[in-house]
């Protein structure tokens, strides 16, 4: 790199308050001179990074360390503090820090504190949260369609299976998508209009009223269920061989045929018990001559 020489001069800020040092000229070694714009004059008009502020413009989800693919996730960062024009590696890290939550923030605790190399803490976070065994792949392909928006399922169904096989091809990625879903609505899709995922999406929610009908029928086929399984057969009918009949004992109404019974024959017992307990005159006895 050429040395350069600085010429700096004190001159009065814009709102008149304050001087500042501003770098008026640079010189090169062969004597050629560079005069400053007056917009450059201002160190102040230098910005500063504002990272809060730009993590909230970052066009990628929140990192949680659970079926995010780790390496894709830290590639999609990388391309992000890039574009913001992010050198440092502490306002790389500072960034980092607000784009991640539950356990990966305590991986940040206790690892990143100590690293300040950038492929350093890069390798940390991908050997930390890569997937190593199936559990990824497995609750992709078994993901399935059951209730809801069908365009939601078709999104996240998609988004599972590129976050394990980014490489995957669009028709593979249709394919695998369109099979988890209920026959009835596989049947709606026109397989030789689908060229690409999207047109898939487009597809599928042309289809939302099926789904909308499927709902309603399984909320009211969930509800009878649930009713019939909180009710027990009466068991009064059931030994009167009255059919099996749906309601409490205590309000069958051959029970209360039963009470009526019982009343009658107690009142009857009472009266004959009270005739019974009349005190009987004596007999007279006559004397006849």
């Amino acid at each position: 790199m050429d040395k350069l020489q600085f010429t700096f001069k004190t001159l009065g800020s814009a709102d008149g308050k304050s001087n500042i040092l501003c770098v008026t000229r640079l010189t090169t070694i062969e004597n050629w001179t560079f005069k400053m714009p007056p917009k450059y004059l201002d160190l102040k008009k230098t910005e500063q990074i504002n990272i809060t502020k730009i993590a909230k413009d970052l066009v990628i989800e929140k990192f949680t360390g659970k079926t995010t693919n780790a390496e894709q996730w830290i590639a999609c960062f990388e391309k992000e503090y890039e574009r913001f024009h992010i050198d440092r590696s502490d306002k790389k890290i500072e960034l980092l820090k607000l784009c991640i939550g539950n356990s990966a923030t305590d991986w940040y605790k206790c690892t990143l504190l100590k690293l300040t190399a950038d492929a350093q803490w890069r390798e940390s976070f991908c050997n930390t949260f890569i997937s190593k065994g199936w559990f990824s792949m497995k609750y992709a392909m078994q993901y399935k369609y059951i209730s809801g928006s069908l365009l939601e399922y078709s999104m996240k169904k998609g988004k599972l299976l590129l976050q394990i096989r980014k490489t995957i091809d669009s028709d593979t990625l249709i394919d695998l998508i369109t099979m988890s879903l209920p026959n009835e609505i596989i049947e709606k899709i026109d397989r030789e209009k689908l060229q690409r995922p999207e047109d898939l999406h487009n597809e599928i929610g042309k289809l939302e009223y099926l789904a909308t009908n499927k709902n309603k029928d399984t909320k009211k086929t969930k509800l009878s269920t649930d009713n019939k399984k909180n009710k027990t057969p009466c068991k009064i009918c059931k030994d009167k061989e009255n059919g099996t009949r749906f309601h409490p004992e205590d309000e069958c109404w051959f029970e209360d045929q039963n009470k009526q019974g019982r009343r009658e024959k107690n009142i009857n017992n009472l009266a004959l018990d009270i005739d019974l307990s009349r005190d009987v005159p004596p007999l007279i006895e006559f004397n006849i001559k």
